[in-house]
């Protein structure tokens, strides 16, 4: 309800008035449109919910010329669902995957040879590491290291 406050001059009395509120039934629905419109529009798009990724396999990821990939490493994280969702608060667009080490409890986000340095790794992993030469483009396969999820 909205108040509406008047003050009556001639007997010094001042009313309060309360009239319902109306909704435009027109504006709501356009409300609502919009509303499911970007709910859409977040499970197409990785920049608004995030990256999605595909289980390749148990072992380090490698691209198709068996090359791991240069990765951000955070510790003490507790699932691959967790290291996704660590991975997913990083550089979305020139992120590669992930890869979770099972018995270190470790989460690798993993980049394309070239994008990390030291001036930009982030600043919530706990280390980068950078091989020589690294991998590039989508994820292949995986190697045999065991502890890991790629």
């Amino acid at each position: 309800r909205l108040p509406l406050t008047k003050f009556d001059q001639a007997s010094s009395i001042v009313r309060h008035y309360y009239y319902p509120l109306r909704f435009d039934t027109k504006m709501n629905n356009l409300i609502i449109r919009i509303v499911r419109f970007i709910a859409i529009l977040a499970t197409f798009h990785p920049s608004v919910m995030g990256a999605t990724f595909d289980y390749v396999g148990q072992g380090e990821c490698e691209d198709s010329d068996d090359k791991n990939y240069d990765s951000a490493i955070f510790l003490d994280v507790s699932s691959d669902i967790t290291c996704e969702t660590t991975c997913n608060g990083e550089s979305n667009d020139v992120l590669v995957g992930i890869e979770f080490n099972t018995s270190r409890l470790t989460c690798s986000c993993l980049y394309d040879d070239g994008y990390l340095t030291s001036a930009n790794c982030p600043s919530g992993a706990n280390s980068c590491r950078n091989y020589d030469e690294s991998g590039t483009g989508a994820i292949a396969g995986v190697d045999s290291a065991g502890n890991r999820r790629c």
